[in-house]
């Protein structure tokens, strides 16, 4: 119920972000055609600090590589969001550089139709064996929370006394504050015992259970710092010589390795448990389209 609702609230944000964005294009095509008949003060986009709040609803994605064709996983998008409170500077009526801080929220699932996977190991009473473990219908939902400091060009130019065009770029280092997953599957586990030529199964009392439904949960291997880079383009619209209101659609995405792949992986060793599929890959990706809505205010304007 909690996701039916997160990618309702999603939704229904890009809507609303949508539909805003559409109605500013709208406001400043008619500002543009009656640009003359305002007054300087308004239409006056002079240089000076400027200090913004931008609420970010978006489609993220967790782009992963599997480490081996064995381990064949697919990827589905998810709902998340940022939220960036920001701080910076128009140099000209043109060009200024922001920073702040931007908190970004990724969500995405990962799928396993099938899966084996044989090691050695040792029972309870120190017998070397080897573990056979076979696995269907594995799925795991995987959140990942980033605290970025981003560092953003700034680009505007005028289309009328009240509304401006947009575009953004910006470089951003963040760290996990956030790194969860949970997952299910049906899983079987055996052991051949090379010394005896005995297979053991279908014996749960002894951990060898077949078709055993098992959960896991934990932390994702997540490596920090993550690297990223963005880009936006939209609208303001001037409310007064102070306050602008602000609409952008963005995209975001990883530059940098985001997985901490472990030494080893085993998806599970017994039923106690699932391991992140995320460590059984080679490489991770994160990415995010959306449509941003802020307020932006000038102090030192009159």
């Amino acid at each position: 119920m909690k996701s039916n609702l997160a990618k309702y609230l999603v939704k229904s944000g890009m809507r609303i972000g949508t539909w805003f964005f559409g109605l500013l294009v709208g406001i400043g095509a008619q500002t543009f055609l009656a640009s003359g008949q305002e007054s300087d003060t308004i239409r006056t986009a002079s240089p000076g600090w400027f200090v913004s709040i931008r609420l970010a609803p978006a489609s993220t994605a967790i782009h992963l590589t599997s480490a081996s064709a064995l381990f064949p996983i697919t990827t589905e998008k998810g709902s998340g969001g940022s939220l960036a409170p920001e701080v910076g500077y128009f140099f000209t009526e043109h060009f200024g550089l922001a920073t702040g801080l931007n908190f970004m929220q990724y969500n995405g699932v990962v799928r396993l139709s099938s899966y084996q996977e044989k090691f050695q190991t040792t029972d309870s009473e120190n017998e070397s064996y080897e573990r056979r473990v076979t696995a269907v219908q594995v799925s795991e939902n995987q959140k990942i929370g980033l605290l970025g400091i981003p560092l953003k060009l700034v680009l505007r130019s005028s289309l009328g006394q009240r509304v401006g065009l947009l575009m953004e770029g910006q470089v951003s280092v963040a760290f996990p504050v956030a790194k969860h997953y949970t997952s299910s599957g049906i899983f079987t586990y055996k052991g051949y015992y090379p010394k005896y030529n005995v297979l053991l199964e279908n014996l749960p009392l002894y951990g060898f259970p077949n078709a055993a439904a098992v959960e896991g949960t934990g932390d994702l291997p997540v490596k920090s710092p993550v690297i990223s880079v963005g880009c936006a383009a939209g609208l303001d619209y001037r409310i007064t010589s102070h306050w602008l209101v602000v609409a952008t659609l963005h995209y975001d995405r990883s530059i940098s390795q985001v997985v901490d792949t472990p030494a080893s992986f085993n998806l599970s060793t017994d039923v106690t448990g699932i391991h992140s599929m995320m460590g059984g890959c080679t490489q991770a990706s994160l990415q995010a389209i959306g449509v941003g809505i802020g307020i932006r205010y000038f102090p030192g304007r009159r």
